[in-house]
Order: structure tokens, then sequence, then C-alpha cells
């Protein structure tokens, strides 16, 4: 009986009551970023973790799940790594979760779920969300996937699925970051508005950046916004140091923008201000700074390029839509390329993204280029495999062009270009554009050697002298 009572207390120990076993965090070093923790009951599944040093299993802890679009769940563990540690939240970043099947986003979200809980003490009114692009969108719909409700939402670069109802998102909060040069920049201006007209509580915050993950500062600046509605939702007690803390930096950064002429920018940030602070601390100033430069010319010129801004980018966005259409319908119209690139602005995207002009100019020449790009060598890819050679070269001369000032793309697309001639036949061009990757500092030697598409090159000179400068770069 004494064996029995004894193997019991153990299981107990081990296996609490609810599922729960806390006590097996303890093998996880706190103040440290855990590249894989493996799910306990699917080891297909895993997370990267990170646990503030303070963290103990004797009190309920915030927790914030993070997916990137390529399940690398260490990327935004190390990007709010600093900003949960300062305000006492464990991260947990996906390794499985991507673009992909929803099916299988839903069927890991719940498993992230159910390991977490069953390892850590979570404050269930404090369970946050974020992603990255497609993770972003997959964040948005993490409450309704493990049925629980999620205080807030921080989407980065991206907004919400198709077909998802802004008042879904309610009662959960919204923190959207977005580089200006992000093609998904006039989404997330959108949705700024969407949100607005839905009454869901939220602050877009936009940075100097393109596509990518926001820059560890910004993370920060998303999880003391949280921490300020945690306050004003009384889910946690007011600290008037704390608020003080925030508002102070916040209004130095909005001052910043404002000292270097960027009004607009200075505009939206005392706006963000105005609307955490409200009911915390006397913002009639703020409101009088907000009108005021509302009425400045600075202001208003800035309104004036902006709407022409969008006008443009419409136009450049719809003028492409109507040419990638017709190469699919007829692709035999496309043989001029130089022409074919005058009729998209390429060059002058080029010239723009490069010149020393304007911030957000630049910035809007990045962003078309990108989502050009991106359209044009995914629509190759998939020509290239299904065997239409002459639909992949023209995407893939478009994608090359696109990609000009961004080598770590451009190189790719130069590999892509030459298999793709090769399919059309083409040795002289196929060797060509390879030879031109490989001076672009493309190295993958298995790449080229493995590739169907270039077994009628092997037996050419040029062909195995480019080979051979590749191994001497390895």
């Amino acid at each position: 009986m004494k064996n029995k009572l004894f193997l019991l207390g153990v299981l107990f120990l081990l296996f609490p009551v609810g599922g729960r076993t806390f006590p097996l965090q303890s093998a996880f070093e706190k103040g440290k970023i855990i590249d894989k923790v493996v799910c306990q009951h699917f080891p297909s599944q895993s997370y990267a973790l990170y646990l503030p040093q303070e963290y103990t299993p004797d009190k309920s802890w915030p927790i914030l799940f993070a997916f990137d679009p390529s399940a690398r769940g260490k990327v935004p563990v190390e990007h709010f790594k600093e900003a949960a540690e300062e305000y006492g939240i464990i991260v947990v970043g996906s390794n499985n979760i991507k673009n992909g099947p929803w099916e299988e986003i839903f069927q890991a979200m719940q498993i992230i779920w159910d390991d977490t809980e069953n390892r850590f003490n979570i404050d269930k009114k404090s369970i946050y969300s974020t992603g990255f692009s497609g993770g972003a969108r997959a964040a948005v719909i993490f409450s309704q996937t493990i049925n629980k409700p999620v205080a807030g939402i921080i989407g980065c670069g991206a907004g919400i699925p198709v077909g998802f109802k802004l008042d879904e998102m309610k009662p959960s909060v919204y923190y959207g970051t977005v580089g200006i040069a992000d093609f998904n920049y006039r989404e997330m201006v959108m949705l700024d508005k969407h949100l607005d007209q839905a009454g869901i509580k939220h602050y877009i915050h936009f940075f100097e950046g393109t596509h990518s993950w926001p820059p560890s500062d910004v993370c920060l600046s998303a999880l003391e916004w949280m921490e300020i509605m945690r306050m004003k939702q009384d889910v946690i007690p007011g600290d008037k140091e704390e608020i003080d803390k925030v508002y102070e930096k916040k209004i130095h950064t909005a001052e910043n923008l404002e000292a270097q002429g960027k009004i607009y920018w200075a505009v939206l940030s005392y706006q963000g201000i105005s609307s955490l602070f409200s009911g915390l601390r006397d913002i009639s100033g703020i409101e009088d700074k907000i009108n005021r430069l509302e009425e400045s010319e600075p202001y208003k010129q800035f309104i004036r390029d902006e709407n022409e801004r969008q006008k443009r980018e419409a136009s450049i966005i719809r003028t492409c839509g109507n040419i990638f259409n017709n190469i699919e319908k007829t692709p035999q119209d496309y043989s001029d390329f130089e022409e074919l690139f005058t009729k998209m602005e390429l060059d002058y995207l080029l010239e723009e993204a490069q010149a020393e002009s304007r911030l957000e100019d630049q910035s809007l020449a990045v962003r078309l280029l990108h989502l050009i790009f991106v359209r044009a060598a995914q629509t190759g890819n998939q020509h290239l495999k299904n065997n239409q050679p002459s639909k992949a070269v023209i995407l893939f001369e478009i994608a090359v062009k696109a990609s000009q000032g961004n080598n770590d793309v451009h190189k790719l697309v130069l590999f892509d270009l030459a298999q793709a001639y090769a399919l059309n036949k083409d040795k002289k061009s196929a060797l060509e554009y390879l030879d031109l990757a490989v001076k672009n500092n493309f190295n993958d030697l298995s790449a080229v050697q493995n590739s169907p598409y270039f077994d009628d090159l092997k037996e050419s000179r040029k062909y195995k002298d480019i080979l051979e400068r590749i191994r001497k770069k390895q």
C-alpha cells in the first residue's frame, strides 16, 4: 500500500490535476532562447521558447505565440526577447506553422497551445499572438482555433485572412506593424481605417523598412502598448510609474519626428498617444498639437503628395496586372523585353528606388518592384514546372529586371531564367544567364548539377567552366 501511495504521489507531482505538468519546465534555462522544444504528445511538432529570467510556476505569466511564414520559430523569439524580458512574457515561436494549408495550421496551433498550457503556468487573461506576413494572418485566427480569448494580436507585414470578419476579432486589441517599403503597406493603411470603422482598439506602427519582421525596438513598442491596454482593461492594476515612462518615451518619439520635419508621421504618433492614454492622463495638450499640425502646410502638402502616390501606385499595379494576365493568353505578344519593361515602368521604378529622393517616393518604388518580382517569379516557377518555357522565360525576364539591386534574390532568378531558356532549347541564353548568376555569387553547385533542365548543356565547355568556377568559390 505504501508503495502504491508513493507512486501516486510521484504521478501527481509530474501530472497534476487538469493535465498540467509545470515541474517539466525546470529543464528549460531561463533568460535564454531554446531553439527547439519538442511537443510531448506530438514529437513532429516543436517550438522555440523564451522564459523570462524571473519565471516561476508559482504564479501565472502572460504568453506570446509567434508564427513565421517559413516556420522559423527562433526568428520572432529573437525579435521579441528583450521586450518579453522587460514585461515578463513567455514567448514561443512555432517551428511548424508556415504558409500552407489552413488545416495543418489549425492542427499545429492546437498542439502548441495544449503543450504550453500543460508545461507552463499561463495567465489566461494575457494570451497574445503575433506573426509576420502569412503568419500575421494566422495570428488573427489563433483565438478561434484554440477556442480561448486572445487579449491582443500583433500583426506584422500583413493584415487579416481573406473572408475573415473584423467583428470576429473582438474583444482582442490589435497592434499592426509594417515597413513603408513593404508591398503590403497599402493593405495595412486600409486595415487601419477598417479597424476604426469596426470599433476595434488598435494602432498601426509604420517604420522605415521592407517586408520583414519589425526591428526589436518596434516589438518593444508593441508590448508597451499591450501593457498599457492591460491596465486600461483592468487586467492588471494601473501602474503610474509605468504609464508615465511609456508616455514620455512615446512623446519623445513624436517630438523627434516633428523636429525632423516628418509632420505626417508625427501626427500619426501623437494620435496614437492620444488614443492609448485617454482616461489615464490629461491629453488635451496632445489634442491641441494634433489640430495645429493638421492645419499646417507641410501636413497638407504630404496628404496631397500621398494621394498622388496612391494614384500612381494603383495605376502601375493595374497596368502590370493586365500584362501578367495577357502573358497567360498571348505570350507571343511580349517578345520585345525592352518594350515590355517600359510598359511596366520598371526602369523608372529602379531609378526611383536608388535615387536620393523623398523616403516615401523611394519606398513606393521599392514595394512596387518587390510586388512585381514576387508575382513574376512565382508564376514563372509554375510554368517552369508545367513545361511552358515561353511563358517562363518572359516572367523570369521580368523578375530579373525587377530584382536588380537586390542581389539576394537577383542571383536566384538569374539561375531560374537560365533554366527557363534551357527548357526553351536556347542553349546560348541558358549558358549566358547561368554564367551571370555565378558572377552574381550564385554558388549552389548541387542545384546546377541536379537541374534536369541543363542535361543538354553538360558536354558544353562553358558549362564545365562554370561548374569549375563554382567549385573554386566553395
